[in-house]
């Protein structure tokens, strides 16, 4: 682990905004792609976090998306904007190996939808890209 520290580099994570459009099944951008919403800035990223997955969700329809962190299995509490006061990507939101961990990690919850992201190194950015979402809960 501690080679793993020494190549991590800080990154603003941010979020890509884009949402689907009617009878689309595919992702389209709200605006230009480098459109996105700042989450943290100047978080630690080892390059092995590349390519991993993130969870968020809404609690209720006129909710925001919260992410699921490292302490949500324990306090049953999630974050509009991740951990604050951590220094590295992996302390201020839950990261998981595949998809399938962090829908097995949403499962757990109750929720009004859920939606999965995985990092992509771009630049400065560690960028959350939408990875897929549920169908909202009534």
């Amino acid at each position: 682990m501690a080679n793993a520290r020494m190549t991590e580099t800080r990154y603003d994570l941010v979020i890509e905004e884009r949402a689907q459009s009617p009878g689309d099944s595919d992702f389209q951008w709200i605006n230009p792609p480098n459109h996105i919403r700042i989450v943290q800035r100047g978080l630690n990223v080892d390059p092995t976090d590349a390519g991993k997955f993130a969870a968020a969700v809404k609690l209720r329809a006129d909710d925001e998306w919260r992410f699921i962190t490292p302490k949500t299995a324990s306090d049953k509490i999630f974050w509009t904007n991740g951990l604050d006061g951590v220094d590295r990507l992996a302390e201020c939101i839950a990261l998981f190996d595949t998809d399938d961990e962090a829908a097995a990690a949403i499962s757990r919850h109750h929720r009004y939808v859920a939606r999965r992201y995985q990092i992509v190194l771009d630049g400065s950015y560690a960028k959350l890209r939408i990875y897929d979402q549920e169908d909202a809960h009534d």
